[in-house]
């Protein structure tokens, strides 16, 4: 597994991410007017919505994986740090990384709940309530992202 920085710019990071069972393109966004997005080859993965500051952390499918993307930013809007971890493994990484990233454990667990049954715990889904779609699913790279209107 590694990715690879194929795009930079202000608040935005583009990685070709190679895995085992294929290659995918991470897009992260942060310029949006009040929510970020990260991106799975064009597709919504994860979107956050914060008026305060920027979200820190996005967990989200990639493959039979899961993906997490920390960011920090400075006050004067430019990146501190931005990593990319899949499977708990640092597949790329800028500046120093947060003490309060997300820890792998709980990631390993959210990930052999989602392989083996396709569904998340209710604590999982109350602390990241986009990961879910209406069913308690993790919503996996190949699906459609966008919320069920039903």
């Amino acid at each position: 597994m590694r990715a690879t920085l194929i795009h930079w710019s202000w608040l935005c990071r583009r990685l070709a991410v190679e895995l085992p069972e294929g290659e995918f393109v991470v897009t992260y966004n942060g310029r949006g007017f009040g929510y970020e997005t990260v991106y799975v080859d064009d597709r919504v993965a994860e979107r956050a919505t914060s008026l305060l500051w920027f979200v820190p952390v996005f967990v989200f499918p990639i493959g039979r994986r899961l993906g997490t993307v920390e960011v920090q930013v400075w006050p004067w809007l430019t990146m501190r740090s931005f990593h990319l971890i899949v499977d708990g493994v640092i597949l790329y990484g800028e500046g120093q990384r947060s003490a309060a990233h997300v820890p792998p454990d709980w990631i390993e667990e959210i990930r052999q709940r989602w392989e083996a049954t396709g569904k998340v715990s209710s604590e999982v889904t109350q602390k990241l309530a986009t990961l879910a779609d209406a069913k308690g699913r993790i919503r996996r790279a190949d699906e459609d992202v966008t919320s069920p209107e039903d």
